[in-house]
Formats: structure tokens, sequence, C-alpha cells
């Protein structure tokens, strides 16, 4: 244990960027924009075209869902929604970052 570092029982044994990764703030419900002009969930970094791309490739909400564990399933209804009413914006957004 790193001095000064805090120690939960659940977070201890993974490494300091998996229990970074793993720290959880809320996610505002609405659609926002990144620096790149990305459409994004919330106040997070989670781009809806990311999303897409996942869910594209065959991923299932379940696995959307614990891999970001921010996000809830109105998250993901609110991305889907997006999706289709911004069909042009993903389909070029997932080209330009394959």
């Amino acid at each position: 244990v790193i001095l000064g570092e805090p120690v939960c029982a659940f977070h201890a044994g993974f490494p300091v960027e998996e229990r970074y990764r793993m720290k959880l703030e809320p996610i505002g419900l609405f659609i926002g924009k990144n620096e790149h002009g990305d459409a994004v969930l919330g106040n997070s970094r989670i781009a809806v075209w990311q999303l897409e791309s996942f869910w594209q490739q065959g991923a299932k909400d379940v696995l959307m869902l614990d891999f970001f564990r921010e996000v809830t399933p109105e998250h993901l209804a609110l991305a889907r929604e997006y999706i289709k009413a911004h069909p042009d914006e993903i389909a070029e957004a997932i080209r330009s970052n394959k």
C-alpha cells in the first residue's frame, strides 16, 4: 500500500489505472459535445459514435453497462435516439475515427 493512497476493500487489489477507471461519477442525462465536436453522453468523454461502433460490432447493452459503469440504460436509450436523429454525423465520426 502506498502511503497517502486511500484504500477500500473493493479497490485494493486493482492497479491504480483500473481504480481510476472504476471511479464512478454521475453523468448528466443529455447529449453534449466534446472539444472535437463529437456528441458525448452528458458531461463524460464517452462519444456516441463509440457506442454505435460497439453496437455495430455486436456488443450488447449489458456489456456496455458493465464496461462504462457510470452509464445507465437511460443513457443508452438517449444515445440511440441521438443516433436515429443524426445518422450521417455518427457514420462520419465512425469512419474518421477508425
